[in-house]
């Protein structure tokens, strides 16, 4: 989600469905871990990601994931 885009506090809790309260705090701690760059306009802030091998270390992690989905649901169960 904020690997292609910048995204604001709100649309983030849209797209995760966790309180507002927690995905700023957890987008704060991104922010200032340097992994989230934040623009400010007015009131708003918007976030996306700040380092593309961020981006890129997501995208191989999901392509892990998917080559192994199999095995992940059953190791859940």
């Amino acid at each position: 989600f904020l690997l292609t885009d910048e995204h604001s506090v709100t649309e983030c809790v849209r797209h995760v469905g966790i309180a507002q309260s927690r995905v700023s705090t957890h987008l704060s701690q991104l922010a200032d871990s340097g992994y989230v760059r934040v623009r400010r306009a007015g009131q708003f802030a918007y976030y996306r990601v700040a380092d593309h091998r961020v981006a890129d270390t997501v995208k191989l992690a999901r392509a892990i994931a998917a080559d192994n989905a199999t095995a992940l649901i059953a190791a859940m169960r």
